[in-house]
């Protein structure tokens, strides 16, 4: 095909068409602060300083993925740590629970890894999905000036909540090799741009928010062992959430605060003497 083919008057207009276009969308998001790709941003706390003790529930364990894991799981700011509630015997159903949080900051490029995906593709058969929404109960949890609920940590802190409903979605499998009667049941839900969501796609809509410059997101993950009645799965993991919540929040990026513009702490350029 000849240059002058190619280039017809038609193909022009099209090209034409198409840089206008591409330049009044610069203009726009240029003039109303839009942000197409979102920076990443920190942590205030590492997740590794969560604390090993709060309320009944003590830190007996934890686990460090493989290199393949991580690799899959697509960061490598997580914890996968084990906790026993002292109110109970070791053996008791719901005496330990493993608690799995993991990081994510930046421009997304896929749908959040979930523990359907994880668990089936390490062999388990699936049950059932259902999703509850799971109430914090503490005498600490109270409301700030602007009507959302504020709550004390461990340390004294006062850490913002999004919410005390917190949606959560129950996923029931067997593990591999396992009976049918070794079900269990793993409870997980998303903490991204200080909102909670237990819809892995929904997430992708809340960190794509046009007016943020920043984005994150964040898997929070609870499987309490030997419990496979939904019912008291939720109560199981509502009484744990509501001690350990705040505490991971309180690592998460304030969204107040970066709305507000305090954080990140922007870095003053350092002057240079002539």
């Amino acid at each position: 095909m000849s240059l002058r083919k190619a280039f017809n008057p038609s193909t022009i207009i099209v090209l034409i068409v198409l840089f206008a276009g591409l330049i009044g969308l610069q203009s726009v998001v240029s003039a109303f602060e839009l942000f197409l790709m979102k920076d990443p941003i920190s942590l205030r706390r590492r997740l590794y300083l969560l604390p090993e003790r709060v309320g009944p529930y003590q830190k007996v364990g934890e686990e460090t993925l493989s290199k393949e894991i991580v690799e899959e799981l697509g960061t490598e700011q997580y914890i996968s740590w084990t906790y026993q509630d002292t109110n109970l015997l070791p053996d008791q159903p719901g005496a330990m629970l493993r608690l799995h949080v993991a990081y994510y900051t930046g421009t997304p490029d896929a749908v959040p890894h979930v523990p359907e995906r994880c668990y089936v593709g390490g062999g388990a058969t699936p049950r059932d999905i259902a999703q509850v929404t799971i109430p914090l109960q503490s005498p600490l949890i109270y409301k700030g000036e602007d009507g959302q609920p504020l709550v004390t940590d461990s340390m004294g802190r006062v850490v913002r909540l999004p919410s005390t409903e917190v949606p959560v979605r129950m996923f029931d499998f067997i593990p591999h090799g396992g009976k049918a009667e070794q079900q269990a049941t793993v409870l997980y839900f998303f903490a991204a741009n200080g909102s909670f969501t237990a819809i892995p796609e929904h997430v992708r809509a809340l960190v794509f928010d046009l007016s943020s410059q920043y984005a994150y997101w964040c898997k929070i993950e609870v499987l309490p062992h030997g419990v496979t009645d939904h019912e008291k799965a939720q109560q199981v993991v509502g009484a744990f959430l509501s001690k350990m919540l705040p505490e991971i929040m309180g690592c998460l990026p304030d969204w107040h605060e970066v709305r507000a513009g305090n954080y990140p702490v922007k870095k003053t350029p350092k002057k240079t003497t002539p």
